[in-house]
Protein backbone atom coordinates (compact mmCIF):
# COMPACT_ATOMS: atom_id res chain seq x y z
CA UNK A 1 0.00 0.00 0.00
CA UNK A 2 1.36 3.41 -0.97
CA UNK A 3 1.69 5.97 1.78
CA UNK A 4 0.01 9.38 1.48
CA UNK A 5 2.24 12.23 0.38
CA UNK A 6 3.72 14.65 2.90
CA UNK A 7 1.17 17.25 1.80
CA UNK A 8 -1.67 14.83 2.63
CA UNK A 9 -0.44 13.92 6.14
CA UNK A 10 1.35 17.01 7.41
CA UNK A 11 -1.40 17.75 9.99
CA UNK A 12 -1.55 15.76 13.23
CA UNK A 13 -4.92 14.18 14.01
CA UNK A 14 -3.51 12.69 17.23
CA UNK A 15 -3.91 9.01 16.25
CA UNK A 16 -0.78 6.87 16.57
CA UNK A 17 0.39 3.30 16.96
CA UNK A 18 3.34 1.52 18.56
CA UNK A 19 4.29 -2.15 18.46
CA UNK A 20 6.28 -4.55 20.66
CA UNK A 21 8.02 -7.40 18.74
CA UNK A 22 8.48 -10.68 20.67
CA UNK A 23 10.28 -13.88 19.77
CA UNK A 24 8.78 -17.31 20.45
CA UNK A 25 10.47 -17.49 23.88
CA UNK A 26 8.70 -14.36 25.11
CA UNK A 27 11.74 -12.09 24.81
CA UNK A 28 11.24 -8.56 23.48
CA UNK A 29 13.26 -6.84 20.75
CA UNK A 30 13.87 -3.12 21.27
CA UNK A 31 15.79 -0.36 19.51
CA UNK A 32 18.38 2.12 20.81
CA UNK A 33 17.56 5.69 19.73
CA UNK A 34 19.90 7.40 17.31
CA UNK A 35 19.27 10.71 19.09
CA UNK A 36 19.05 10.03 22.83
CA UNK A 37 20.39 6.50 23.29
CA UNK A 38 17.16 5.50 25.02
CA UNK A 39 15.32 2.23 24.46
CA UNK A 40 12.06 2.48 22.53
CA UNK A 41 9.94 0.73 19.90
CA UNK A 42 8.59 1.27 16.36
CA UNK A 43 5.82 3.85 16.24
CA UNK A 44 4.14 6.43 14.04
CA UNK A 45 0.93 8.10 12.92
CA UNK A 46 -1.85 5.77 11.84
CA UNK A 47 -2.84 7.95 8.87
CA UNK A 48 0.37 7.11 7.06
CA UNK A 49 -1.10 3.63 6.47
CA UNK A 50 -4.83 4.44 6.71
CA UNK A 51 -5.50 1.89 9.46
CA UNK A 52 -4.29 0.89 12.92
CA UNK A 53 -3.18 -2.72 12.26
CA UNK A 54 -1.56 -1.88 8.89
CA UNK A 55 0.26 0.98 10.62
CA UNK A 56 1.63 -1.37 13.28
CA UNK A 57 2.88 -3.82 10.68
CA UNK A 58 4.26 -1.03 8.50
CA UNK A 59 6.19 0.70 11.27
CA UNK A 60 7.62 -2.63 12.44
CA UNK A 61 8.80 -3.41 8.93
CA UNK A 62 10.18 0.07 8.22
CA UNK A 63 12.03 0.60 11.48
CA UNK A 64 13.20 -2.92 12.42
CA UNK A 65 12.82 -4.95 9.22
CA UNK A 66 10.48 -7.49 10.84
CA UNK A 67 7.38 -9.07 9.33
CA UNK A 68 4.70 -9.66 11.96
CA UNK A 69 3.90 -13.38 12.01
CA UNK A 70 1.09 -12.81 14.51
CA UNK A 71 -0.36 -9.44 15.53
CA UNK A 72 -2.38 -8.74 18.68
CA UNK A 73 -3.88 -5.46 19.87
CA UNK A 74 -3.29 -4.98 23.60
CA UNK A 75 -5.52 -2.02 24.44
CA UNK A 76 -9.33 -1.99 24.51
CA UNK A 77 -9.42 1.83 24.54
CA UNK A 78 -6.86 4.14 22.95
CA UNK A 79 -4.11 5.34 25.31
CA UNK A 80 -3.70 9.10 25.78
CA UNK A 81 -0.22 10.63 26.15
CA UNK A 82 0.49 14.39 26.40
CA UNK A 83 3.63 14.34 24.23
CA UNK A 84 4.45 16.92 21.60
CA UNK A 85 4.25 16.36 17.85
CA UNK A 86 6.52 17.24 14.98
CA UNK A 87 3.50 17.98 12.81
CA UNK A 88 1.13 20.91 12.99
CA UNK A 89 -1.88 19.98 15.10
CA UNK A 90 -5.35 19.82 13.58
CA UNK A 91 -6.86 20.25 17.08
CA UNK A 92 -6.11 22.44 20.12
CA UNK A 93 -4.97 19.94 22.79
CA UNK A 94 -1.36 18.73 22.51
CA UNK A 95 -0.92 14.97 22.70
CA UNK A 96 -1.78 11.67 21.04
CA UNK A 97 -4.14 8.72 21.23
CA UNK A 98 -2.37 5.38 20.78
CA UNK A 99 -3.12 1.82 19.81
CA UNK A 100 -0.64 -0.67 21.27
CA UNK A 101 0.19 -3.97 19.53
CA UNK A 102 2.43 -6.93 20.12
CA UNK A 103 3.77 -9.13 17.35
CA UNK A 104 5.56 -12.45 17.04
CA UNK A 105 8.63 -12.15 14.81
CA UNK A 106 11.38 -14.40 13.48
CA UNK A 107 15.07 -13.74 13.05
CA UNK A 108 16.93 -10.56 13.96
CA UNK A 109 16.25 -6.88 13.14
CA UNK A 110 17.41 -5.19 9.93
CA UNK A 111 17.91 -1.56 10.90
CA UNK A 112 17.70 0.36 7.64
CA UNK A 113 15.87 3.50 8.86
CA UNK A 114 17.13 6.50 10.84
CA UNK A 115 15.19 5.35 13.91
CA UNK A 116 17.65 3.06 15.70
CA UNK A 117 21.43 2.85 16.01
CA UNK A 118 21.24 -0.73 17.30
CA UNK A 119 18.80 -3.31 18.69
CA UNK A 120 18.69 -5.41 21.86
CA UNK A 121 16.76 -8.50 22.91
CA UNK A 122 15.39 -8.37 26.46
CA UNK A 123 14.13 -11.18 28.63
CA UNK A 124 11.09 -10.22 30.75
CA UNK A 125 13.31 -9.99 33.85
CA UNK A 126 15.87 -7.79 32.08
CA UNK A 127 13.11 -5.47 30.85
CA UNK A 128 11.60 -5.12 34.34
CA UNK A 129 15.03 -4.39 35.77
CA UNK A 130 15.70 -1.72 33.16
CA UNK A 131 12.27 -0.21 33.81
CA UNK A 132 13.02 -0.03 37.54
CA UNK A 133 16.40 1.64 36.90
CA UNK A 134 14.81 4.16 34.54
CA UNK A 135 12.16 5.06 37.12
CA UNK A 136 14.84 5.48 39.79
CA UNK A 137 16.68 7.88 37.49
CA UNK A 138 13.50 9.89 36.90
CA UNK A 139 12.69 10.11 40.59
CA UNK A 140 16.27 11.13 41.34
CA UNK A 141 16.36 14.13 38.99
CA UNK A 142 16.43 17.47 40.78
CA UNK A 143 17.21 20.03 38.06
CA UNK A 144 14.60 19.44 35.39
CA UNK A 145 13.79 16.41 33.29
CA UNK A 146 15.71 15.01 30.35
CA UNK A 147 15.20 12.20 27.88
CA UNK A 148 18.82 11.08 28.41
CA UNK A 149 18.85 9.15 31.67
CA UNK A 150 22.00 7.08 31.26
CA UNK A 151 24.39 5.50 28.79
CA UNK A 152 23.15 4.35 25.38
CA UNK A 153 20.82 1.38 25.70
CA UNK A 154 20.73 1.62 29.50
CA UNK A 155 17.37 3.38 30.00
CA UNK A 156 13.87 3.28 28.55
CA UNK A 157 12.51 6.39 26.88
CA UNK A 158 9.88 7.69 29.35
CA UNK A 159 7.02 7.62 26.82
CA UNK A 160 7.41 3.87 26.41
CA UNK A 161 7.26 3.26 30.15
CA UNK A 162 3.55 4.01 29.77
CA UNK A 163 3.11 1.44 27.00
CA UNK A 164 5.13 -1.24 28.77
CA UNK A 165 2.96 -0.73 31.85
CA UNK A 166 -0.19 -1.04 29.74
CA UNK A 167 1.21 -4.31 28.32
CA UNK A 168 1.86 -5.65 31.83
CA UNK A 169 5.61 -5.81 31.29
CA UNK A 170 6.59 -3.31 34.00
CA UNK A 171 4.80 -1.92 37.05
CA UNK A 172 3.97 1.76 37.55
CA UNK A 173 2.31 2.92 40.77
CA UNK A 174 0.31 6.15 40.92
CA UNK A 175 3.37 8.22 41.83
CA UNK A 176 5.39 6.69 38.99
CA UNK A 177 2.58 7.31 36.51
CA UNK A 178 2.19 10.95 37.55
CA UNK A 179 5.93 11.53 37.17
CA UNK A 180 6.19 9.80 33.79
CA UNK A 181 3.24 11.78 32.42
CA UNK A 182 4.89 15.00 33.63
CA UNK A 183 8.16 14.10 31.93
CA UNK A 184 6.42 13.13 28.69
CA UNK A 185 4.36 16.35 28.69
CA UNK A 186 7.49 18.49 29.09
CA UNK A 187 9.73 16.70 26.59
CA UNK A 188 10.16 18.82 23.51
CA UNK A 189 12.46 16.48 21.59
CA UNK A 190 11.86 12.77 21.08
CA UNK A 191 14.14 10.05 19.72
CA UNK A 192 14.98 10.22 16.03
CA UNK A 193 12.55 8.11 14.03
CA UNK A 194 10.04 7.81 16.87
CA UNK A 195 6.77 9.68 17.20
CA UNK A 196 8.32 12.97 18.09
CA UNK A 197 11.52 13.03 16.11
CA UNK A 198 12.53 15.39 13.33
CA UNK A 199 13.51 13.55 10.15
CA UNK A 200 16.26 15.50 8.34
CA UNK A 201 15.14 13.94 5.07
CA UNK A 202 11.67 15.45 5.37
CA UNK A 203 11.01 19.00 4.08
CA UNK A 204 8.50 19.62 6.90
CA UNK A 205 10.68 18.19 9.70
CA UNK A 206 10.36 19.94 13.07
CA UNK A 207 11.43 18.78 16.52
CA UNK A 208 9.06 17.42 19.05
CA UNK A 209 6.32 14.89 18.16
CA UNK A 210 5.07 11.92 16.15
CA UNK A 211 5.86 11.98 12.50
Amino acid sequence: MNKPTIREWQKCDGLCVTILPFDDEGNLWAGVSQQTGGIYWPAGHIDEFRGSAPAAKGELSEEMGFSARHLKKLNSEMIWTPNNCQREYSFKKRGHWWDLYQALVDGTPRLESRAFKSARLFTPAELRSLGDRTLCSLHGQTSGYTRRLGQDGEFIDPLWLLFLSEAGLIDLNEEDLELVMLVVANSERLPAGSPGAPDPGRPDARAGGPR
